[in-house]
């Protein structure tokens, strides 16, 4: 059996080591993971997070293997990586803040970036090797350049921003004239499914259930 680790919102952990996770699951919907090592590191299981900060004096977040899900409202500090991926790794970020030596960086494995924010005095996002679908996103360089160009979806291009905001100087894809900024932003995400009783479900099931949207939108459905 493996085991299912969730951590909400309110809980703080500060420590040597962060999280570990082998084959289990870890669910990450709020609180704080401040360590001297990694933050969290996913081996072959399934990592989601949904919100919450972690910050680390290495990376932030590594996934060597398995599934690893990041949604908006994240932020992940990592004295080399806010996020480093490799290895049989299938990772999804739809956004978040991402801030290291690099904000994200790719070895090898599958990459699909709907947004987020990404930078880094290295780079905001550097590919070693392995496979990308870019299609949201602010990075602090621009992401096409480089050894291992990333390639972009037809119909997009990489614009740097000049307008003195916050995200001024950034680079961000830019689709028929107008910043894309998170694909996800136009349309409800599920991040979380509850039963009646506020236990996480991994599929929908008879009876009540309690989804909560990426936008913040908490809607209860009665499933038949």
């Amino acid at each position: 059996k493996t085991a299912t680790l969730i951590i909400n919102e309110g809980v703080s952990i500060d420590a040597e080591y962060g999280i570990y996770n082998a084959y289990g699951t870890i669910i990450m919907n709020g609180g704080n993971i401040k360590c001297n090592n990694i933050g969290i590191e996913n081996n072959e299981g399934t990592v989601k997070i949904n919100g919450g900060t972690l910050t680390a004096e290495y990376e932030a977040i590594n996934s060597e293997g398995g599934l690893l899900t990041i949604e908006d409202g994240v932020t992940a500090i990592g004295g080399t990586y806010g996020v480093l991926i490799h290895g049989d790794n299938t990772t999804t970020i739809n956004g978040g803040t991402f801030i290291g030596s690099i904000g994200l960086y790719q070895y090898d494995g599958v990459a699909t970036i709907n947004g987020g924010k990404f930078t880094g005095d290295e780079g905001g996002y550097v590919r070693h090797d392995g496979e990308v679908r870019l299609y949201g996103g602010y990075f602090s360089t621009n992401p096409t350049e480089g050894e291992n160009v990333n390639t972009i979806p037809e119909g997009y291009i990489l614009k740097k921003i000049e307008d003195g905001s916050e995200l001024d100087g950034c680079y961000a894809l830019i689709k028929d004239g107008e910043t894309v900024a998170n694909e996800t932003e136009t349309k409800k995400v599920e991040v979380v499914r509850y039963d009646i009783n506020g236990k996480i479900l991994n599929s929908t099931i008879k009876g009540t259930n309690i989804i909560k949207y990426n936008n913040g939108c908490v809607e209860k459905i009665l499933v038949r």
